[in-house]
């Protein structure tokens, strides 16, 4: 069960029953992926290849073949959610089976999704951590928010209607955002409630 010897790539419909499965034990809140039809009739599977997409991608322990042990789901959520015209995605989900843990791993999927980002051009990503995943991303070096602390557009942003909004987003319950810019923004990486989204 070594790091060096898992496969990681991008997901596709044969990983379906196993993203579920591991959803439902490590996930348990987020009942929308714990359903295998709605990863199968949603456009979840994106290969991180457009800022108006998404990128999913499978840990599997030894091979292409071995146990998904792992997944990591990003998306553009302020297209899909809000209809905002900004490059930005949004970590939906992280989850590594418990006995994989500690080893590098998650930090692993993460940074094949910020790769994939600062490929095409994604300006920031963004989540929200349970409190029992707030050391994770202090660990890998990303700006978490206080408790109950809102994330905020620092301008009006356009719909794709052209209407301009400026947006405010509270967590949820117990719930904290984390952030981290790419090298295409013109953001300064400092403390969450400095970083000019966050106010």
């Amino acid at each position: 069960m070594t790091a060096q010897n898992d496969y990681v790539g991008r997901a596709g419909p044969r990983d379906v029953e196993e993203i579920a499965a591991l959803s439902v034990t490590e996930l348990p809140t987020m009942t929308a992926l714990h359903d295998v039809d709605g990863w199968r009739t949603h456009d979840r599977f994106g290969r991180g290849t457009k800022v108006r997409g998404n990128c999913t991608a499978v840990l599997r322990d030894g091979s292409s073949a071995g146990p998904l042990v792992g997944f990591i789901w990003a998306d553009s959520a302020m297209m899909f959610d809000y209809d905002l015209d900004v490059p930005w995605w949004c970590i939906n989900a992280v989850a590594v089976s418990p006995a994989y843990r500690c080893a590098g791993r998650g930090a692993r999927l993460v940074s094949l999704v910020q790769q994939a980002a600062e490929k095409v051009g994604v300006e920031l990503l963004y989540g929200q951590s349970v409190p029992g995943a707030i050391a994770f991303w202090e660990s890998l070096g990303w700006n978490v928010a206080d408790a109950g602390e809102e994330l905020r557009m620092p301008h009006a942003v356009q719909r794709t209607n052209g209407e301009l909004v400026r947006m405010r987003f509270q967590p949820g319950p117990d719930d904290r955002f984390f952030l981290q810019h790419t090298t295409h923004t013109n953001h300064p990486p400092g403390l969450v409630r400095n970083s000019h989204f966050i106010q």
